[in-house]
C-alpha cells in the first residue's frame, strides 16, 4: 500500500483525513494520523512506541489484545470491530474499527481505520430510555392494560390486571382471557373480540371478571385491534377499569333518590341528570371540576350546549335513542367544552331512566369522567411507537430504507411477483471510484455525496412506485414491482442521467465528476427460479458495468444466471456487495 503510495507509512498517516493508526506484529503503535491524535488528544511524540491497548479500557483491552490483534495477523484483515479507546483527558469514546495487514520491509504492519459512533450509541441508549419509560407508564397505572390475540391468549398485561387477579403478569402470559370471565358470557365476549377485530375502531363493552374469590366485578373496557403494516389484526388492546361503584350506583338510583344522591355528591365523576329537554336538573359537585363552570350556571343549562361541534350530533343521536327506547344505555369517549374553551375527553355513561322514576316525564342519568390523561398516554404510546418502527427501518445518513427493511421487501415483492406471475425489476448500483472520492475530499463530503446520490435515486423510484435502499456504504439497490426489463431499464438509465447531470466534481475518477454504475435483472428473465438467482444476477451485471468502465447501466444475461447458480449466494440470501469503487 505505501509503495503503491510512493511514500513512507508514517508521511502517508500524517497526510490522510482519516483518524487511523499503524501497529507493529508485537501490537505496537508505529503510525497514527492526525484525527487520531486530535480525537483523543494526543501529540504524536506521546503515543508512538506504546502499544495500541494502552489507549483502551481494561475491558476493550483483553479482548483486542487476545482475540482480534492475532486474528487480524493470521487473516490478513478485521473489520467492524466495536469497541472503546480512552482520550487523553480520560473521557472513553466508542469507535468501529476496520484493519488490513500490509508488508513493510521485513515485517508486516496493520493499517487500521476508525469510526467515531460515540453519538450514535449515545442516540441509541436515548431511545432504550424513552422506551422503557413509556412501558413504566403502562405497567403501572392504575387501570388494567392487556394485549392478546382475537382468539383470547394474552400477549401481554400490566400490573394492575394481574394485581386483580392476584398473580403476577408472567404467570397470566400465555393463558385465555376467557378464563377470568364467566362461563355465561364467553360467547358473547368473543363476539365482541371478532367485530372489534373486523371494525378495526375502538369499542367499548362492560362486562363481570372474576376475582380470585370467585365473585364477579363489574369492569369497563375499551377494546382496539392493533394491526400490522398489511392490514392483518396482530392484537387486541385493552384498557379496563373497576365500574362495580357507578354499576352499584345506578342500581341504588332507581331504589331512592336520596340514596343516588349521597352517592353522587362523593363521587369524582361528574354524575348528571336530564330531563326530556336535555337540560340539566341535576349535576354533582366533580362538575366544575370537569368542565370548568359553576354548578348553578349548569342548572337548567341544555347538555348540547357544552359538546364539542365536532361531537354533537353523534351525543344527539345517542339520547334520542335513549330516549325512544331503542338504546337502553351507552358508553363512550366524547369531547365536551371547558369554561375556557379547549376541548376536554370525558368517558360518558348514559341511560334512560323511565315514567316511574322522574314521575310524568321521561330524562336521562349519566356520568362524565374526565378521560384526558388517558388520551395524552394513548398518543404519546403511539408516537413513540411510530418513531421505533420509522427508525428501525431507516438509513440515519440517507432516509431511504436500510438493509433489514429492503431485505424485507424484497422477498414480500418476490413473493408476490412469482404467486401473481408478475414482472419485477431489480437495480443494483454504487457510487464509481467512492473510495477515492472520500481519500480525496474527506468522509464529511462522502457523506454529503452519499446524500446527494440517495436524493437522485429516491426521486426517480418513487416517481414511479418503486422502492429505494442504502445498503451500506456506497452500495444502493431499487426494487421495481411489476416493472419490465424494458422498464427496469429505462428507470436505471434515468438514475444515471441524472447523477451525471448533477456534474458534481470527483479528482479521483478519470471523469472529473461523481458516477454510478448500474446493474439489473427482472424476474421474467430465463433462469431465474428464485430470488438468489434475481440477486446474483444483477450483481453480476453490476460487475460488468464496472469492468466496462463504470458510469453505465448493464442488463443481466442467461449466461450470467447461470453461472450464478455456482455456490456463490450467501446463506440467508440476502444482498452481498464487493465491489470496490
Amino acid at each position: 500500500m505505501t509503495a503503491d503510495l510512493g511514500m513512507s507509512l508514517a508521511d502517508w498517516m500524517k497526510m490522510t483525513p482519516a483518524m487511523s493508526h499503524s501497529i507493529d506484529s508485537r501490537g505496537v503503535l508505529v503510525a497514527v494520523s492526525d484525527s487520531w491524535l486530535r480525537k483523543l488528544g494526543y501529540e504524536r511524540r506521546e503515543v508512538l512506541g506504546k502499544r495500541s491497548t494502552d489507549f483502551m479500557p481494561e475491558r476493550s483491552r483483553e479482548r483486542v489484545r487476545l482475540e482480534k490483534i492475532p486474528l487480524l495477523f493470521q487473516t490478513g484483515r478485521v473489520e467492524n470491530v466495536e469497541f472503546q479507546m480512552i482520550c487523553k483527558d480520560g473521557s472513553p469514546i466508542d469507535v468501529l474499527l476496520s484493519a488490513v495487514l500490509v508488508r513493510q520491509g521485513e515485517d508486516h504492519v496493520s493499517i487500521s481505520s476508525f469510526t467515531d459512533i460515540t453519538q450514535l450509541r449515545a442516540m441509541e441508549q436515548k431511545l432504550a430510555e424513552s422506551e422503557a419509560k413509556y412501558r413504566y407508564l403502562v405497567e403501572y397505572q392504575s387501570e388494567m392494560v392487556s394485549l392478546a390475540k382475537v382468539d383470547g391468549e394474552l400477549l401481554f398485561v400490566n400490573r394492575a390486571y394481574a394485581e386483580h387477579h392476584a398473580t403476577t403478569p408472567e404467570e397470566m402470559i400465555g393463558r385465555s382471557l376467557y378464563d377470568f370471565v364467566p362461563t355465561q358470557i364467553r360467547g358473547e365476549l368473543a363476539q365482541h373480540m371478532q367485530h372489534v377485530a373486523i371494525v378495526g375502531e375502538a369499542k367499548d363493552i362492560e362486562n363481570q371478571v372474576l376475582s380470585p374469590d370467585g365473585k364477579p366485578r363489574w369492569v369497563s373496557w375499551t377494546n382496539k385491534a392493533f394491526k400490522d403494516e398489511d392490514g392483518i389484526v396482530t392484537a387486541i388492546h385493552s384498557v379496563g377499569k373497576h365500574v362495580d361503584a357507578r354499576v352499584d350506583a345506578e342500581t341504588k338510583l332507581r331504589e331512592s333518590e336520596e340514596r343516588y344522591r349521597l352517592l353522587a355528591e362523593n363521587s369524582t365523576d361528574m354524575v348528571f341528570q336530564l330531563d326530556a329537554g336535555r337540560a340539566f336538573t341535576y349535576v354533582s359537585p366533580a362538575g366544575p371540576d370537569i368542565l370548568g363552570h359553576a354548578l348553578e350556571d349548569l342548572d337548567g343549562r341544555c347538555l348540547y350546549d357544552l359538546v364539542h361541534p365536532q361531537d354533537a350530533e353523534p351525543i344527539r343521536a345517542i339520547l334520542c335513542a335513549l330516549a325512544s327506547g331503542e338504546l337502553k344505555r351507552h358508553g363512550g369517549v366524547h369531547r365536551f367544552l371547558h369554561r375556557d374553551g379547549h376541548p376536554v375527553w370525558v368517558e360518558m355513561q348514559v341511560k334512560a331512566l323511565g315514567l316511574s322514576q322522574i314521575g310524568s316525564e321521561t330524562g336521562i342519568v349519566g356520568t362524565l369522567r374526565d378521560f384526558s390523561v388517558h388520551k395524552r398516554l394513548e398518543e404519546r404510546l403511539r408516537d413513540a411507537n411510530l418513531l421505533l418502527a420509522e427508525a428501525a427501518a431507516t438509513d440515519g445518513l440517507t432516509g431511504l430504507m436500510n438493509r433489514r427493511a429492503i431485505d424485507q421487501a424484497f422477498q414480500e415483492a418476490f413473493e408476490v411477483a412469482k404467486a401473481q406471475g408478475q414482472e419485477l425489476g431489480l437495480i443494483l448500483t454504487d457510487v464509481d471510484y467512492f473510495k477515492a472520492y472520500n481519500d480525496h475530499y474527506g468522509h464529511s463530503a462522502g457523506d454529503e455525496c452519499l446524500k446527494t446520490v440517495s436524493a437522485i435515486l429516491r426521486s426517480v423510484a418513487e416517481s414511479c412506485g418503486y422502492h429505494a435502499a442504502r445498503y451500506g456504504g456506497e452500495e444502493f439497490c431499487i426494487i421495481l414491482p411489476g416493472a419490465s426489463e424494458n422498464t427496469t431499464f429505462l428507470a436505471a438509465e434515468r438514475m444515471r442521467l441524472a447523477m451525471q447531470a448533477m456534474s458534481e466534481a470527483h479528482a479521483g475518477s478519470p471523469s472529473g465528476f461523481v458516477s454510478i454504475s448500474l446493474g439489473l435483472a427482472t424476474l421474467s428473465q430465463s433462469g431465474v427460479r428464485d430470488r438468489s438467482d434475481l440477486l446474483n444476477a444483477a450483481d453480476r451485471a453490476l460487475y460488468r458495468a464496472k469492468a466496462s468502465g463504470r458510469n453505465t447501466v448493464v442488463r443481466a444475461s442467461y449466461c450470467e444466471i447461470e453461472a450464478e447458480r455456482e455456490p456463490r449466494v450467501v446463506p440467508n440470501k440476502s444482498l452481498r456487495l464487493s465491489r470496490v469503487g
